[in-house]
């Protein structure tokens, strides 16, 4: 015989990049009475995996330009850290393929979107050329003393 009644439930998103609906999980059930008059069940649980290759739950949306992936939880992470947050970063949301990594005066190192990477990365080689250039000037006493 065929179905009685059949029930789906479909997790989506919207992408707000490129203006599609994402699929990130369906539910199922098939009702259907056999020939000797039970009610037969079929239940099913389609997970679909995220953009990051990993099949847990959705993280969250990458807000890098024209990228818009989901990514797992433990893969999603945000610019200057998801736990202990730098003020270096953004905070944006952003996946792993756009997370650049950076480590920190103080030892930590943390992701960070591509904005604030450059500016980061920037500010470390004039750092480094100013106290190249004090080095220059700076005389050493020990030097003369010989």
């Amino acid at each position: 015989m065929g179905d009685i009644r059949k029930i789906y439930q479909r997790i989506i998103s919207y992408n707000p990049e490129n203006n599609k609906v994402d699929q990130l999980a369906a539910k199922g059930e098939h009702h259907k009475l056999t020939d000797d008059g039970c009610v037969e069940s079929f239940y099913t649980d389609e997970k679909s995996h995220c953009a990051c290759g990993c099949f847990s739950l959705p993280g969250g949306r990458c807000a890098e330009a024209g990228c818009g992936r989901i990514s797992c939880i433990r893969c999603h992470q945000h610019c200057g850290g998801s736990d202990n947050q730098t003020t270096a970063g953004c905070g944006k949301p952003i996946c792993r393929e756009h997370s650049n990594y950076l480590q920190l005066p103080e030892g930590r190192t943390m992701p960070f979107c591509r904005q604030c990477y450059g500016r980061l990365v920037r500010k470390q080689r004039w750092l480094l050329v100013g106290r190249a250039f004090v080095q220059f000037f700076i005389d050493d006493k020990e030097q003369h003393r010989e």
